[in-house]
């Protein structure tokens, strides 16, 4: 029993060491068009907006947004993963969590940049210090 969870654990923890040192590429290849195109295809329902091609920005006829690397959230999700691969569980709850855990940051992630859209979209007054705001407090509590 010891053997099978120190290899458990040593397993998890290449597969940490893999990830940190492919993040990026992992990121830009499968998050970003998860954000992207559901962000696209939802404005799409509303206005008519594009994709600019080869790039992650958006044009609505009002605004154009870019989607940089930390509106997708990359970090987050690596922390996330940090968190579910460090602490003990059994493979199926795992996979439930971390499924569960990248679905839902995914969805809330999603909600918060089309909100700011339409803000920047209607200019609303003070949707940059709210922003800022969400920035810096939001993604804390998150």
């Amino acid at each position: 029993m010891q053997r099978k969870y120190l290899l458990g654990l040593s397993a998890r923890y290449i597969l940490l060491l893999g990830i940190a040192l492919f993040q990026s590429t992992i990121i830009s290849r499968v998050i970003t068009p998860l954000t992207l195109y559901p962000l696209l295809w939802i404005l799409q329902l509303f206005t008519s907006a594009h994709l600019l091609p080869l790039t992650a920005t958006i044009e609505t006829p009002t605004l154009l947004f870019s989607l940089i690397p930390a509106c997708i959230g990359g970090s987050a999700y690596y922390l996330l993963t940090i968190l579910n691969l460090t602490t003990p569980m059994s493979f199926k709850q795992r996979l439930k969590s971390l499924l569960f855990l990248i679905g839902s940051f995914l969805v809330l992630n999603m909600i918060r940049i089309l909100l700011f859209v339409m803000l920047f979209s209607e200019a609303v007054p003070f949707t940059s210090t709210l922003h800022m705001m969400t920035w810096y407090f939001v993604s804390i509590i998150l």
